[in-house]
């Protein structure tokens, strides 16, 4: 059991996360969508399905843990942002050397 000082990082590192949540989902999904042209409506709904479906199937996880659900929640959280950077890596590695032009 976490107390005092420990409890103290704990907590500030989970604002941190929580916190920045809003900037980055909003910024992301605005990058994202931003080169969809007239398949942007389409592209928002996968989108959409995508981030409920990952929610969705994690969500039992952090519950299943038993005595410790604090710290299987932090590590679904880091074990889920190590994935997105790992995601992230692959598109732009992946990625064509020119950007197509925006479609009006």
């Amino acid at each position: 059991m976490l107390t005092g000082a420990g409890l103290a990082v704990v907590a500030a590192a989970l604002f941190l996360v929580v916190a920045t949540v809003g900037l980055v989902l909003a910024n992301a999904t605005a990058l994202a969508l931003s080169n969809q042209g007239r398949v942007a409506g389409s592209a928002s709904a996968l989108l959409g399905l995508v981030q409920f479906a990952i929610g969705a199937a994690v969500a039992p996880l952090a519950g299943a843990a038993g005595v410790r659900p604090a710290l299987t929640m932090a590590l679904l959280i880091v074990a889920l942002r190590l994935g997105s950077v790992l995601a992230l890596l692959i598109a732009i590695k992946h990625r064509p050397l020119s950007a197509p032009e925006p479609t009006q």
